[in-house]
């Protein structure tokens, strides 16, 4: 079949199945007389395992590993399963960094309330986000659920005390 029919049976554009067969996971494809590709009836299957390994995050990189080993007649579960337990791991340790940054956004929006406008310093541009680190006030409990320091820091973008502040903050 030629690559329109491929395209439109698959629901892939014909330049991401130039794509595919460039970057391997496609076998090259024959060609007629007049130089047009022609897919035999294998690559559809092959195609929907292509899409299906990209929707749970696999790289084009990994997918053509699979192919390869089935490709040599070798059934490539046990890889399959180790690139699995790979990405999730990556989606673990992406959740625990999206849950403290979602922890820093809600102590922010905290702090910031508590900012008044009219002390603004237009050289810093917003007292909301502070520009050092330290100025960020991390009560120990956003932290791995440690207990809360004795700190009596004041905090810049704000001037209240991280103390104070704790018991601001929605547990």
């Amino acid at each position: 079949m030629r690559i329109s029919e491929l395209a439109r049976r698959s629901g892939l554009a014909a330049t991401a199945l130039r794509y595919y067969e460039k970057a391997g996971l496609l076998p090259r494809s024959a060609r007629t007389e007049s130089g047009y590709r022609d897919y035999n009836g294998d690559t559809l299957p092959r195609l929907a395992f292509i899409r299906a390994a990209q929707a749970i995050g696999l790289s084009v990189a990994e997918i053509r590993e699979v192919i390869d080993i089935r490709d040599r007649g070798i059934p490539p579960c046990a890889h399959v399963l180790d690139l699995i337990e790979g990405h999730r791991a990556e989606v673990r340790a992406r959740i625990r960094q999206l849950q403290q940054l979602e922890s820093e956004l809600a102590l922010l929006a905290e702090q910031g309330s508590m900012v008044d406008p009219a002390e603004c310093d237009a050289s810093g541009i917003c007292k909301v986000i502070p520009t050092d680190a330290s100025a960020l006030v991390r009560p120990a409990r956003l932290r791995r659920g440690r207990s809360v320091g004795r700190s009596t820091r004041r905090d810049a973008a704000s001037g209240t005390s991280p103390r104070r502040l704790e018991s601001r903050v929605a547990p």
